[in-house]
């Protein structure tokens, strides 16, 4: 296929870098690094205008970096074309930063971006289209700007506008039924849009309206400390409870590894990407409780025998209290408090993992766990590390590739897949060969959960 003869670098004044390098310096989730991207210059143009209105609308403002999948590839589609356009993220000053893939745990600034995208693109697929747009918006001109009820990805996104934004009981499916016709008639009421929405500009005033609405109730979610597109610090110890339906933004160990790469003058970008417990794989579950918390399900927070024992074992040799943390204790440590050791520290985490598991339940508190653990350097979260090392997703991980991950969680910036230690390899082989042994067992199913040793990942 020929090449579009429109090079651009920049989409509404702001560089556009590529991330999906092999190199994990530069894949997806960083900010990439430049590349020229080519289209069609009517193309190149729209995206100029999509852009620019969304600087506009956005409280955010002009982003400094957007970070794409790719423009024009030589393959058939409207990419080939050189009118598609893969979105991946965008960064503001500030380390402010919104990820496609990030539609869990920023939905309504997810829904506020696809909606300008809209006012200008009849075609926009994204997160709950299906599995392979889920970390990236893809917008392309094979049809004019406008509502079609007939149009999956169109209602799909006017479902998750009702659901989200307005409240209404909604299921998001795809299907243009009559509990969706009965509440969008009444939300355009509420926005003040009359019309058929099939009508362009109707349905660009409906798409305006929703945005406005979504980055005002996005910022005020962020103020209170819910939605998670402006960092923050650490959730208050407080605020344990809030934790059962918010994903905190960031955590004391996350704060702390960007004030370490500040004070040496690096940067402190992190990658971290939340994911809900439904796109984690079965097999990452159960490797990191066989690897780090055997008795996870059974215990109240810490493991008083455990404990016990390793108190004292330290006090007697006089030697700093380490070791017994259950996965409840560790993420209380990660969100709240330091690496120091001692025995002050290891009180805290055991409280700390008590209102935990007052508050959470197991699958919460897991779930949580897997999304801010540390996998590496500047790697947090177990989709991240899926993606550094695997080019995968976290449901997408097998349970070979899942015990290694799992190995690494006691030293993860020297311990990780690819780094050829023995030891490490020996342990993620003995997290896999019990997690087998559990699964003939049967322990799996008695429980009720999917046994990751005898089936696909997901």
């Amino acid at each position: 296929m020929n090449e579009p003869d429109c090079i651009f670098r920049r989409v509404g004044g702001t560089p556009v870098h590529y991330d999906r390098f092999d190199d994990v310096r530069y894949a997806y989730g960083t900010q990439g690094k430049p590349r020229k991207q080519r289209a069609t210059k009517a193309f190149a143009q729209r995206l100029d205008a999509a852009f620019e209105e969304l600087w506009r609308v956005c409280p955010r403002g002009r982003a400094e970096l957007v970070v794409t999948a790719g423009t024009w590839a030589d393959r058939k589609g409207y990419h080939g074309l050189g009118r598609a356009f893969d979105l991946d993220g965008i960064f503001w000053p500030g380390g402010q930063t919104f990820l496609a893939i990030s539609y869990p745990t920023q939905p309504k600034f997810y829904l506020a971006v696809e909606a300008v995208l809209r006012c200008h693109f009849g075609v926009v697929l994204g997160y709950l289209y299906n599995p392979a747009h889920r970390d990236h918006l893809h917008v392309d001109d094979g049809c004019e700007v406008g509502f079609d009820p007939c149009a999956r990805s169109a209602v799909l996104f006017v479902q998750a506008v009702l659901a989200r934004l307005l409240g209404a009981p909604v299921e998001a499916n795809g299907a243009f039924d009559a509990a969706t016709r009965e509440h969008l008639a009444r939300a355009q009421a509420a926005l003040g849009i009359a019309g058929d929405l099939g009508d362009p500009e109707v349905w660009r005033g409906f798409l305006r309206a929703a945005a406005r609405r979504a980055f005002a109730q996005a910022e005020r979610d962020a103020r209170s400390g819910g939605e998670g597109v402006r960092p923050s610090a650490p959730p208050r110890r407080r605020s344990v409870w809030q934790l059962r339906d918010r994903a905190p933004s960031t955590t004391a160990f996350i704060e702390a590894y960007r004030a370490r790469r500040r004070r040496n003058r690096r940067s402190p970008h992190v990658e971290h990407v939340w994911v809900p417990w439904e796109m984690i794989a079965p097999a990452v579950k159960w490797a990191a409780i066989q690897a780090e918390d055997n008795h996870f399900l059974h215990h109240h927070g810490f493991d008083l025998e455990a404990v016990g024992g390793v108190l004292r074992a330290r006090l007697a040799e006089k030697k700093r209290v380490s070791g017994a943390s259950t996965i409840s204790q560790q993420l209380a440590k990660n969100l709240w408090l330091s690496r120091k050791r001692s025995l002050w520290r290891k009180l805290q985490e055991a409280m700390l993992a008590l209102q935990l598991e007052a508050f959470l339940s197991k699958e919460r508190i897991l779930e949580i766990y897997l999304n801010v653990a540390e996998f590496g350097s500047g790697i947090y979260g177990v989709e991240a590390a899926a993606r550094q090392y695997y080019d995968k997703a976290a449901i997408d991980l097998d349970l070979g590739e899942a015990a290694h991950l799992a190995a690494a969680l006691p030293r993860p910036r020297s311990w990780h897949p690819g780094c050829g230690e023995l030891a490490y390899e020996a342990r993620a082989a003995e997290i896999e060969a019990n997690v087998h042994w559990r699964g003939r067992k049967g322990y799996f199913a008695s429980l009720g959960w999917v046994d990751p040793s005898s089936s696909t990942p997901g």
